[in-house]
């Protein structure tokens, strides 16, 4: 009886865990069954097909918006470990309704505003004509829509850091690359960072016991961060990014195991010592 009352409760947390994270657990089997039917090097014409340009949405194929996020290539292990940490984390912090909308606004938002910028930049040529017809394949607008939501999972100085460290380096990237991927990368950040504002003011329509800040750890945070890390780095200046991950990361341990933990190890025990010295109590005659 005792065995099967324990594993039945470790099939029971096994399936909260598995419901805490559905949608991450849908988005990585929806990404890898397409890189086993198109291919990892999919030909030039899918990749055109997918493209969320200003020739094909001119042309009405809204279907780029969806299939545009699903053509990643074979970026590595490495590449998928730490997605699935980051989508994981995020995912838990805000629950998997407001996660896949993160991804919908981080995704098709910054498409969106991209596209209505190449549209008023190649008017007034500001941007070369050839972009119109550019290949934008990739989830990494949606990446960075949701590093820009695991802002509400800091407290308020690390949030500062990390928001300002982060706008730092996309605009360093559009600078050293002014592509409008560039500009996307930077606009998919801002629009997670929106959210995640949203969020923190409070509004009526977001239970207070929900709100991410309130749902994670700072390990969880500083784990969301260097995953983040891991997934741009072969994209992104990292000589100022790197190092504020890392040092959030150490401050978040720090603030974990920090007076405050020590605060409650020390309640805790001086509990047991007061139930120690208090005297049994026994049955009046």
């Amino acid at each position: 009886m005792a065995e099967g009352g324990w594993s039945e409760r470790l099939v029971e947390r096994g399936g909260r865990r598995l419901m805490q994270m559905k949608a991450t657990i849908a988005c990585l089997v929806v990404l890898f069954a397409t890189l086993v039917v198109v291919s990892p090097t999919p030909s030039a014409w899918v990749v055109d097909q997918a493209s969320t340009n200003l020739h094909n949405l001119a042309h009405g194929r809204v279907d780029t918006l969806v299939t545009s996020m699903l053509i990643v290539g074979n970026p590595g292990r490495r590449w998928w470990a730490c997605l699935a940490l980051l989508f994981l984390l995020v995912e838990r912090a805000w629950g998997s309704r407001r996660f896949v909308w993160i991804v919908v606004a981080g995704h098709v938002g910054a498409t969106l505003v991209v596209a209505a910028l190449l549209v008023v930049g190649i008017n007034l040529s500001w941007f070369p004509t050839a972009w119109s017809t550019a290949e934008d394949v990739g989830i990494s607008y949606a990446v960075l829509g949701v590093i820009g939501a695991a802002t509400a999972m800091w407290s308020a100085l690390p949030r500062l850091v990390w928001v300002t460290a982060w706008t730092w380096t996309l605009l360093e990237n559009i600078r050293r690359s002014p592509d409008f991927s560039s500009y996307g990368h930077l606009v998919a950040f801002c629009i997670g960072v929106a959210l995640s504002a949203w969020v923190l003011v409070g509004r009526p329509a977001v239970p207070q016991r929900t709100r991410p800040e309130r749902a994670v750890r700072p390990v969880d945070a500083s784990l969301a961060g260097l995953a983040a890390g891991v997934l741009v780095e072969d994209g992104l200046p990292m000589h100022l990014l790197e190092p504020v991950l890392i040092g959030l990361a150490l401050w978040s341990v720090a603030a974990w195991l920090g007076p405050p933990a020590l605060r409650e190890l020390r309640r805790r025990q001086r509990q047991r010592q007061r139930r120690g010295r208090t005297p049994p109590r026994h049955a009046m005659p």
